[in-house]
C-alpha cells in the first residue's frame, strides 16, 4: 500500500533531490514497535525515518531498502538542518487505525 501512495512518491521525489535515496541509513533506535534511522548529507542536512513494519532490521540499510520494506504501517521522512525542522512527510496506513 505504502508503494502505492502518493506520500511514497512525494518521499521518493524529495529523497531523488536530496541525493541520499541511495546512502547508507544508521539504525539510531528502536522504541514502541518504531524503527529510526538517520543520515548526514553532504549539506549537514540530517534526513530521519521513522518506520512501523513487519520486516527485519540491520544496522545499516539503504535509504531505498528502507522504502521498500514488508508490511509498512507507518512511514515518516524528516529533514532538518542545524536541528531545525525544514520539512516534514508522514505516511500510515489508515486500516491499521
Amino acid at each position: 500500500m505504502f508503494e502505492k501512495s502518493q506520500k511514497y512518491q512525494e518521499i521518493v521525489k524529495e529523497l531523488n533531490l536530496n541525493n541520499v535515496i541511495n546512502q547508507n541509513a544508521h539504525f539510531i533506535c528502536y522504541n514502541d514497535s518504531m524503527a529510526t534511522f538517520g543520515v548526514y548529507d553532504t549539506d549537514e542536512s540530517y534526513h530521519e525515518f521513522n518506520i512501523i513494519c513487519d520486516d527485519c532490521f540491520f544496522n545499516q540499510m539503504l535509504v531505498d531498502e528502507l522504502l521498500h520494506l514488508d508490511r509498512i504501517v507507518f512511514f515518516e521522512y524528516a529533514i532538518y538542518l542545524d536541528s531545525e525542522l525544514l520539512g516534514k512527510r508522514t505516511w500510515r496506513n489508515e486500516k491499521t487505525r
